[in-house]
């Protein structure tokens, strides 16, 4: 019989082919993640509720082998960024990881393209995705400054400052009046929402952008730069406003070049 490993996250196992009813024995599952240190838990007063809170860091275990991704049960199983900065606020309470972050941006700054976009998965492989798109890329801002708001190490922003500052003179460059094209994304797996994409890109530039004001405070950069990250945050804010009132026509002018993770896994499968 010939035998294999296969990597994925599963509920069930199903053989087919045998002659014989398998044996337990026969099939081995090995729990795989990221050594991480426990940072914290915390326990419900309703002992029914605790299930949930038990299998809350499984999740998150299942998610952490070597790149933060999505679900570790499909095809993919990449270091999709999106996923990993909505979740870095949270995921520090559970584990201590910032070592694993800190590996983790070094992916995507290797992987941050010539223009200063970062990658919607890091490490990057072309299958037809792109990069510098809103909520995926300010990845490459938010999840150092959270990794160093929770661990208080700031090698994580004073290794990749320069990075920080490419995208943001990227998504300055990209933006006309400092209002984000209406691609990307947008407000993904929302129900029964039309979130306006530029609003979202905006609003994520106006956050990038003041988040790399902090940092640059924090590592004691000149008082000139700060200053400019800064008004050029009070100019976001009103771009916010304002992108209200062209988002329909500009909604039409721009075709987002990304793709759907359904693709990524045809693509693979084929």
């Amino acid at each position: 019989m010939v035998t294999s490993v296969h990597f994925h996250g599963f509920r069930y196992v199903q053989i087919d082919g045998l002659i014989n009813k398998p044996k337990a024995s026969m099939v081995k599952g090995l729990v795989m993640h990221t050594d991480m240190p426990s940072a914290g838990e915390f326990k419900l007063l309703e002992q029914n509720d605790q299930s949930v809170v038990k299998k809350y860091p499984l999740g998150m275990r299942g998610n952490y082998l070597d790149i933060p991704t999505d679900c570790p049960q499909r095809d993919e199983r990449l270091g999709w960024t999106g996923d990993a900065q909505v979740f870095i606020r949270a995921g520090p309470f559970n584990y201590d990881i910032t070592s694993f972050h800190r590996k983790w941006i070094r992916d995507l700054v290797d992987a941050q393209f010539k223009n200063g976009a970062f990658t919607d998965f890091a490490p990057f492989v072309d299958v037809g995705c792109g990069a510098g798109h809103a909520a995926w890329a300010d990845a490459g801002i938010i999840v150092p400054w959270e990794v160093y708001r929770h661990s208080g190490d700031k090698r994580i922003l004073s290794e990749h400052y320069d990075a920080f500052v490419r995208f943001i003179e990227y998504m300055k460059t990209e933006s006309k009046n400092l209002i984000r094209p209406a691609d990307g994304y947008g407000d993904w797996l929302s129900i029964n929402a039309d979130t306006p994409k530029d609003l979202i890109g905006t609003a994520y530039f106006a956050r990038s952008t003041r988040l790399l004001a902090k940092i640059a405070e924090t590592l004691g950069k000149q008082a000139t730069r700060r200053n400019t990250m800064r008004s050029r945050m009070m100019l976001q804010r009103r771009s916010i406003v304002n992108s209200s009132h062209h988002r329909a026509a500009s909604s039409e002018k721009r075709k987002p070049r990304i793709c759907s993770r359904s693709d990524l896994i045809s693509r693979r499968t084929a």
